[in-house]
């Protein structure tokens, strides 16, 4: 069912005036989170596959980190959608909105701390603790490990992206209520959006200019991969074109668009380490992101057929704690191997297990914990539930 379509015109229901109005759910941007999700497991447990893999899906799988920049527009695309009003304000009290945020994410971002724990402990069992292992212990819990390079992927690798999150939703609010978005039109649409791209561009051409050579990590390359400051200007995309999937009536190129986005961001991460380095690279992908999704949510063509497609919906709406668990179980499964098979290499054989542990894993996890707990949450904190549309999280 495509969302352009589903646009009808509601039941005569009566809502309190103060509760947001429900909008039709965009399933291919569900499903598209699942890949998203899929693409950065790939990413950290590439090794196990390099042996089994062309150059060009090895390349492919390498620029899997694109999958994070996804996440970040897609988040400010659907607060907007969910959140914003007919005067682009939001649609609930900031309270509200900041409690129904942390019953979404943490409970499940906290369950990855506790399974990753061992793991992040065991170099401190027999020695003092270094300053940045103090520091991390300090801004992981607190969803603060981001603003510095050095602890942001130390406990729970993924957890960082949340970190950023935290950032973007404690200022979605203001953001929202800026007149760029709500006095847009959507034939100048084009200039705001060029003006945020080139504001994710400035910061890697510096680096790419003074630098040289260019090496493969650096503090300075970190600051600009985790910074969540850096990494604004992609959910401020995501809120503009939030608005403008509010404003606009009809699909138009959607279907077009969508193959757009789909083949030139496939065709930048495998071929675009031949032209670009690669803290280029991540940046000069965004736009397709942004056609991709712009196209997605209007559940036009065959590109969002398949992202709407059943399963990958159901996937997609689990995709958050398969993001934020694949580290941890990666790490449980790892030593489990290593102890019942001894020298045996992990492999393709590894990686398979690893899938057949980790998706249902994070589906009984949705089912059992992060849905569970987000209902207790907000009964307890007395929020009322946001529309019916998908989450903003990973």
């Amino acid at each position: 069912m495509s969302a352009a379509g589903s646009r009808q015109a509601p039941a005569a229901v009566r809502l309190p005036p103060d509760l947001p109005p429900k909008r039709p759910h965009l399933l291919a941007l569900t499903g598209v989170r699942f890949a998203a999700a899929l693409l950065v497991v790939c990413l950290h447990a590439r090794h196990t596959l390099e042996g089994s893999l062309s150059p060009q899906w090895a390349a492919f799988i390498s620029s899997g980190q694109v999958g994070v920049s996804l996440f970040f527009i897609l988040s400010g695309l659907i607060l907007t959608y969910t959140y914003a009003g007919p005067d682009g304000r939001l649609n609930t009290s900031r309270r509200e909105f900041w409690l129904a945020r942390v019953a979404r994410i943490y409970p499940v971002y906290l369950l990855g701390l506790v399974l990753s724990a061992p793991y992040f402990l065991l170099p401190v069992l027999h020695r003092w603790p270094t300053t940045t292992e103090w520091v991390t212990a300090l801004l992981t819990p607190a969803l603060l490990q981001a603003w510095l390079p050095q602890t942001a992927c130390v406990w729970n690798c993924p957890g960082w992206s949340l970190s950023a999150e935290a950032f973007f939703y404690a200022l979605f609010p203001v953001a929202l209520g800026w007149r760029l978005w709500v006095h847009g039109r959507v034939r100048q649409v084009r200039w705001p959006l060029t003006a945020l791209w080139i504001a994710t561009l400035v910061p890697p051409l510096i680096y790419v200019a003074m630098t040289r050579p260019m090496p493969a990590e650096s503090l300075v390359a970190d600051t600009f991969y985790y910074g969540p400051l850096f990494r604004l200007p992609e959910f401020l995309l995501g809120i503009l074109l939030g608005w403008q999937l509010l404003q606009v009536k009809g699909a138009g190129r959607a279907a077009l668009w969508s193959v757009v986005g789909l083949v030139g961001s496939a065709a930048l991460m495998v071929w675009g380490h031949t032209v670009f380095p690669p803290i280029l690279n991540k940046v000069m992908i965004v736009p397709f992101l942004a056609l991709l999704l712009w196209g997605l949510a209007h559940g036009r063509g065959w590109v969002a057929r398949v992202f709407a497609w059943s399963p990958l919906v159901v996937l997609g709406e689990a995709s958050y704690s398969l993001y934020i668990l694949h580290v941890p179980v990666y790490l449980w499964l790892s030593s489990a191997w290593r102890r019942v098979l001894p020298g045996v290499p992990q492999e393709l054989a590894f990686f398979l297990v690893y899938l057949a542990v980790l998706i249902p894993l994070s589906l009984v996890t949705y089912l059992a914990l992060e849905r569970p707990a987000q209902r207790l949450l907000r009964r307890r904190w007395q929020t009322r539930p946001a529309a019916p549309v998908i989450s903003s999280a990973p």
